[in-house]
């Protein structure tokens, strides 16, 4: 019998990468793969690729996923779409736990977090390693965490509420969690990381390489291939005799310095490379630049973050590009040639 996989954010960086990767990888005949589209032209888009099946729904409507679920008979849940809502993870959860009463069938829900909510930004010592091996110890960590930024506050229990509800419902709740991603998305949407945009209008309207935080902070990383093979790493032990242990799965492979990421970005422009100091004014216009307000600036570019990815390499995930790439000309100087042709196509419209 087929293993039913449903995934969401197949229009995005991450989602749109891995579901090339999953509907290409060595277990994809015993699947059966569907993929949430909120529009037709994304359905097409979908089809096109070959191997998976469009489903039309929307996140914030908890009846539609839950049915989109059952009617499907959908097991395994990978959700890329929404890193701070509990109410969508929730649905697919009730909707997986009612497949598996029906059918017998072991459930699985991964749900796509951030490093964010294990940083700095949410009052962690960002210079001290917090490995994923002890899932009770990550969840109290989370558990007893208080961010500096208010609005994050809501988000930061939004892990631990997925895992309990899942444990709560028989369903395997498994939180991936990505660090700065990078590198070109292969999927048919959103082919750049965020973080990486953000520095590159910053540099790109300012002419500066600013350094934003009091010291010069560092945060873990993970290429896009690397982050997909994460989950096909996982997938697999799921549909293997041995299931993975639920918990916590850390995506990193090194550390970066944000001001060696700006340094690489600005050569890569031109742009003078010296770095100096952020004034008040200037997080005015880097917040300008980004669309941010000027007190999110530093959750949005700098801030401290150390992870290490203990669990998925005890499954024999082999991550291949550490922070030697990512400063590489290969790694931000691919992804800065990237944004100039992206910012070139749309002038050229």
């Amino acid at each position: 019998m087929s293993v039913h996989v449903l995934l969401t954010g197949a229009s995005g960086y991450i989602g749109g990468t891995l579901l090339k990767h999953l509907l290409a990888s060595s277990f994809a005949t015993g699947l059966k793969v569907y993929a949430l589209v909120r529009s037709e032209a994304q359905g097409e888009e979908v089809r096109k690729l070959g191997g998976a099946t469009p489903v039309h729904g929307d996140l914030s409507n908890g009846d539609a996923l839950r049915a989109i679920v059952v009617d499907n008979k959908i097991t395994v849940v990978i959700e890329t779409a929404d890193a701070m809502s509990f109410a969508p993870a929730q649905a697919f959860i009730e909707g997986l736990a009612t497949v598996g009463a029906a059918t017998g069938a072991k459930t699985h829900f991964f749900h796509t977090s951030g490093a964010k909510l294990f940083s700095s930004h949410t009052g962690l010592d960002g210079t001290v390693a917090l490995s994923d091996s002890d899932r009770d110890a990550v969840y109290n960590v989370q558990k007893g965490q208080h961010s500096p930024f208010p609005p994050m506050n809501a988000v930061v229990p939004v892990n631990n509420q997925i895992l309990d509800c899942a444990a709560a419902n028989g369903v395997a709740g498994y939180i991936v969690v990505p660090p700065m991603v990078y590198g070109p998305g292969e999927g048919f949407g959103n082919k750049t990381s965020i973080q990486i945009v953000g520095l590159f209008k910053i540099i790109r309207a300012t002419g500066k390489v600013f350094q934003i935080d009091e010291t010069d902070s560092s945060w873990v990383l993970c290429h896009i291939l690397d982050l997909t093979s994460l989950y096909l790493t996982i997938l697999s032990a799921i549909i293997s005799p041995t299931p993975p242990p639920a918990g916590f799965y850390f995506a990193e492979n090194g550390r970066f310095k944000w001001t060696d990421l700006s340094r690489g970005i600005a050569e890569k422009l031109g742009v003078d490379t010296t770095v100096v100091p952020a004034t008040p004014s200037d997080i005015e216009a880097i917040g300008n630049a980004i669309g941010c307000p000027a007190p999110f600036v530093p959750v949005q570019v700098a801030g401290s973050c150390y992870l290490r990815g203990d669990n998925a390499r005890l499954l024999g995930w082999k991550p291949l590009f550490g922070a030697d790439h990512l400063l590489s000309e290969r790694g931000v100087g691919d992804d800065t040639l990237l944004m100039l042709r992206e910012l070139e196509g749309k002038s050229a419209l």
